[in-house]
């Protein structure tokens, strides 16, 4: 077992992943990551939800076609 992943999955959150090999271990905030997982999970919690990046997309394709020459 070289390599460690922590995979977040809380509802209505974007997934996030935390991922780093053995030799990883030394950074500190892997270390942190590993601790939290066992005492402070929610901490873990993604601020960005799966609703806000779906208003986000539909901004950026608002812009897009607001920008996009007539024809």
């Amino acid at each position: 077992m070289d390599r460690f992943e922590v995979h977040t999955n809380f509802t209505d959150t974007v997934k996030r992943v935390y991922d780093f090999n053995l030799a990883g271990l030394a950074s500190p905030s892997n270390i942190d990551v590993l601790r939290r997982v066992f005492t402070e999970p929610n901490s873990l919690r993604p601020d960005l939800t799966a609703k806000r990046v779906t208003e986000q997309a539909a901004e950026l394709f608002g812009q897009t076609y607001s920008n996009a020459p007539s024809r």
